[in-house]
């Protein structure tokens, strides 16, 4: 992966809700926000509950888990390690309280989500922008 990516919770585990729920790294760093549902993460070995308008910003290698249960919505954004955008160096466990900063968060997801979806010339590098402006 050269690129920032945008999934759904359920894209990223495959359909399997096996690869979130037990423990595991990613390669790529993670940033998750969840919109729908309510569930346990386990990141570091510390235990947190987690909800609507909460997000989690995974660095690669870290050790995590997540089970938001059937209902449970969210996007991921996957960031190259190693790469020209900035993610923090330990594990953040935000919950998100302003509306606006919600939508602001949410606006970028779905913005990269068009992007990625239209795959239009210099799509990794509006990508990569998108997810700048995410990272801050």
């Amino acid at each position: 992966m050269q690129h920032a990516e945008i999934k759904t919770l359920v894209q990223w585990a495959k359909g399997s809700d096996w690869r979130s729920t037990l423990q595991h790294s990613s390669t790529a760093h993670a940033l998750i926000w969840i919109t729908r549902g309510q569930g346990i993460a386990v990141v570091d070995g510390v235990r947190r509950g987690v909800g609507v308008h909460n997000a989690l910003a995974i660095p690669a290698g870290t050790m995590f888990s997540l089970d938001l249960g059937k209902t449970g919505f969210g996007l991921v954004c996957l960031v190259p390690a190693g790469g020209p955008i900035l993610m923090p160096d330990q594990a953040q466990h935000l919950r998100i309280r302003d509306v606006t900063s919600q939508n602001e968060l949410t606006a970028i997801l779905e913005a990269m989500q068009r992007e990625q979806s239209a795959a239009r010339p210099f799509m990794d590098e509006a990508l990569n922008a998108q997810a700048s402006l995410l990272t801050v």
